[in-house]
Parts: C-alpha cells; sequence; structure tokens
C-alpha cells in the first residue's frame, strides 16, 4: 500500500473518530482484529498529539527530483550553449553526477 493511500485512510479515520464516535476510542474500535485495532489507536494518538493524521516526513538524504522538467533544463543547457557539466549542475542546482547521467541517458554528444 503507497504512503498516500495510507494517508487517506488514516484522514477517513481521524474524520469518524473526531465527527461520529465523538473523540471516543472505542467507538471507533469497530473492527475486532488487534491488529486493526493497534493501527486505529496509533493513528489516534498521533492525531491527539499532533492534532492532524499527517505522516512526518520520512528522514534522511533527499531523493534527487527527476522529473521532465528537470531534464529538459539539463537538455537545453548542454545542446544550445557551450556550458561545462559543472556550469549547468550549479545553475541548476543538481549534483554534476546527475547531469551527466542525464546526458548518457538522451545521448547528448559536446
Amino acid at each position: 500500500m503507497r504512503v498516500s493511500e495510507r494517508q487517506a485512510i488514516a484522514d477517513r479515520i481521524v474524520q469518524f473518530y473526531v465527527e461520529k464516535a465523538n473523540m471516543n476510542k472505542f467507538e471507533t474500535n469497530t473492527l475486532r482484529s488487534r491488529a486493526i485495532r493497534d493501527t486505529l489507536y496509533s493513528i489516534i494518538r498521533r492525531y491527539e498529539s499532533t492534532g492532524n493524521s499527517r505522516f512526518r516526513p520520512k528522514t534522511g538524504r533527499k531523493v534527487t527530483v527527476d522529473t521532465p522538467e528537470v531534464v529538459k533544463k539539463v537538455m537545453k543547457a548542454l545542446v544550445n550553449t557551450n556550458r561545462s557539466l559543472r556550469e549547468v549542475a550549479n545553475k541548476l542546482g543538481i549534483s554534476k553526477s546527475y547531469v551527466f547521467d542525464i546526458k548518457e541517458k538522451k545521448g547528448i554528444d559536446s
């Protein structure tokens, strides 16, 4: 299950908890499975401690944005100008190895 799907389920649980169950955990727990009950309680605990049901962002290094827009910008900067990989990387705020990878994937000769 994707993070967005889990987030949607958590939002629905909190909405039910607040609107229908009148902030009562036992009414929210209509399912009798222990695993589901623990999940419900952890979602409700997160809502009570933070005030919303949103997941925290993942820790660690950010993933490089590999979007078509970035690839187009790199290709345009490499093909239309006579810039080095280092100059393109500094201009776009990405690593030069990432610029090199895009260059190799697209078969750009400079």
